[in-house]
């Protein structure tokens, strides 16, 4: 660190703390940690001064993709396919490899979709037709699930499915 930074923050420091009312340590604290976090910045024009712009050749920060929106996006019928697509939506879309029952549950409340009567059933179920699998986890904790390749597949499926319709 420069000494001309360093000399600089402690005269603003003490400045300020001579200043207030009644010296405390606190202030002069406070004061000389901004200005050293201050000087760790670049220097701009302007003190004011607005970041620059985006350069446009940089894609823009999208949103989340909720699970909402995927169970809208995709045409699934039964209570084995919300549990499937709760899945890939923890897996593809919210970072977590493999998942609880608890929290296929709660993707579903999340994107407001009425949940199995059984969720537990539909899991094994889904399990049963090789869509989802049991992870080993260590003793003592919860079953954990995870998608297999089947699973997958049938997830992406599931959007390429017409649904059915009647022509008079």
């Amino acid at each position: 660190m420069d000494e001309n930074v360093l000399e600089s923050a402690i005269q603003s420091a003490r400045g300020a703390a001579e200043k207030a009312r009644d010296f405390k340590p606190e202030t002069y604290a406070a004061v000389l940690l901004f200005e050293l976090m201050r000087s760790a910045l670049p220097t701009s024009r302007s003190r004011y001064e607005l970041p620059p712009a985006t350069p446009a050749h940089v894609p823009a920060q999208t949103k989340p993709y909720s699970a909402a929106e995927l169970f809208a996006s995709k045409n699934w019928r039964t209570e084995i396919d919300k549990v499937v697509l709760a899945g890939f939506y923890l897996e593809q879309f919210g970072g977590i490899q493999s998942y609880t029952i608890q929290e296929i549950r709660d993707c579903l409340v999340a994107a407001k979709i009425i949940l199995p009567k059984n969720v537990n059933l539909a899991i094994l179920q889904a399990a049963q037709k090789g869509w989802i699998m049991e992870v080993p986890v260590q003793s003592g904790t919860r079953k954990v699930w995870a998608l297999t390749q089947d699973g997958e597949r049938r997830a992406g499926e599931m959007s390429q499915e017409q649904v059915e319709t009647r022509t008079d």
